[in-house]
């Protein structure tokens, strides 16, 4: 499977990520929604304090020649989700190692400084550099081509502070144009790792082989956070009353990122108990 993008920046140190990984660069005290509205210069070191995970630790990405990119998405600690309070944070961790045919297995858990029980409510204070990353085949293999991601990228201290805290309220996205390809890199600067809800939505294709859903309005639903625990079962035609996800750059596509089929996603996956 080859994820969002090859990892990038260097590895994180071994461990569960309770600290950080030698000189680390403070940069600038900020917010997540100043990081996200521009107000924090691309390719500046920022430090947040009291960020809280809406998602579980994920696997965002194994390159093809082994690399892997760890990820989570954080949000300022606000009661309901809004347009620049949300992020995805990366990682780097170990290399999947090549067996005797050159096949890669997986990615080594707990090599990179995101907690591997990294759950959402978890709070963080992070530093890490601002970038915004698409992958360079995009503008060819891609119609229309996806705008870039900001990313707080190659994280050098991660550590937990509390666990247990309250997730964000999910916000409603007025146009679900923005949640695809056909918005700007300003519009997803907005809703890029914010915790969102879809209401009447109807897919126009069963899930596939690599988890995806295509909704009749354009957008892409996709099970990059899940993919590794469950599956979700959808047939071509399912009507969801709604759909809680998150904004992220998948590959070349934006897609919105549920968490779980049991619970994301109502009604939810016809395998749930």
């Amino acid at each position: 499977m080859t994820g969002a993008g090859g990892a990038a920046g260097s590895g994180g140190a071994a461990g569960t990520g309770g600290g950080g990984a030698g000189a680390c660069s403070a940069g600038a005290t900020a917010t997540i929604t100043q990081v996200m509205n521009g107000s924090i210069a691309v390719g500046a070191p920022v430090s947040l304090r009291g960020v809280v995970a809406t998602s579980p630790k994920f696997l965002a990405s194994k390159g093809s020649a082994g690399a892997c990119l760890w990820a989570v998405f954080v949000s300022d600690p606000v009661a309901q989700a809004a347009p620049y309070s949300g992020a995805i944070v990366v990682n780097s961790g170990a290399r999947a190692v090549a067996d005797a045919s050159g096949a890669f297995g997986a990615c080594p858990a707990g090599t990179d400084l995101i907690p591997t029980d990294t759950a959402p409510g978890d709070t963080f204070d992070l530093t890490a550099s601002v970038i915004t990353y698409v992958r360079s085949d995009c503008a060819t293999t891609t119609s229309p081509p996806p705008a870039p991601e900001v990313r707080l990228n190659n994280a050098c201290s991660i550590r937990r502070i509390a666990r247990g805290g309250a997730v964000p309220a999910p916000a409603t996205v007025a146009d679900l144009a923005e949640s695809t390809n056909s918005a700007s890199e300003a519009i997803h600067r907005k809703w890029t790792g914010v915790l969102i809800r879809l209401t009447n939505v109807t897919s126009q294709t069963a899930v596939g082989q690599t988890g995806s859903i295509q909704l009749t309005n354009g957008v892409r639903i996709r099970d990059r956070i899940y993919q590794a625990t469950k599956t979700a079962v959808f047939p071509a035609g399912t009507v969801w009353t709604s759909i809680v996800g998150i904004g992220h750059l998948d590959v070349c596509t934006w897609a919105v990122e549920p968490r779980d089929p049991c619970t994301d996603f109502s009604p939810k996956s016809q395998n749930c108990p």
